[in-house]
């Protein structure tokens, strides 16, 4: 083999060594639709019970065993305070798909909740509103983008639940990869209001 054939040689294994150890590409929209039922299960608080003082846990336990399906708003922009993504690490990052997310909770609504966007009902004070609209109003939970470690085997998102004005709770949610399988794995609570 010549020189320039050998050079040529390394230099295309090089590009190949170098494009195999790149980051795993992940699709953030679909892991959020993977967890997002899970993450709703693990943040969200049923608004009756947390703002109602004064009530037995045999009245608690009464409203969380209502029948009927929470109604829960959804603030599809998925758009969280700065402050609130403080603690995922710096070498965490958002997908490049980042701008193609879009917030359908709707397709969701088989599960145990029924999911309204914010901004179909949002015509007014909403914490006055949606409760005698929606009796079953629970509250609305916010989302940020998941941010993924550099394998791809672990990820972050901020959540806050909003249960009234100055009324709310932040959380960090942690996920975790097993397989082919994405889960939350903790939740920190960051803030309450």
């Amino acid at each position: 083999m010549n020189m320039n054939a050998m050079k040529i040689f390394l230099y295309f294994f090089g590009l190949l060594l170098i494009g195999s150890c790149s980051q795993p590409q992940i699709n953030g929209q679909e892991v959020f639709d993977e967890v997002f039922v899970q993450v709703v299960d693990s943040t969200l608080i049923d608004r009756r019970i947390y703002l109602g003082t004064g009530y037995t846990e045999k009245q608690k336990d009464s409203i969380r065993n209502i029948p009927s399906k929470p109604v829960v708003a959804i603030d599809e922009r998925m758009i969280i305070m700065n402050s609130d993504l403080k603690d995922i690490p710096k070498e965490y990052r958002i997908p490049e798909d980042t701008a193609a997310w879009v917030l359908h909770p709707e397709k969701f609504n088989a599960s145990k909740y029924i999911f309204k966007k914010s901004s179909e009902i949002m015509d007014g004070p909403m914490f006055e509103k949606w409760p005698v609209q929606y009796p079953g109003f629970t509250g609305l939970l916010s989302f940020s983008k998941i941010y993924f470690d550099p394998k791809a085997e672990n990820g972050m998102m901020a959540v806050v639940y909003s249960c009234n004005a100055g009324c709310g709770i932040g959380y960090l949610v942690y996920l975790k990869k097993t397989g082919r399988i994405w889960k939350v794995h903790r939740v920190k609570q960051t803030w309450i209001s």
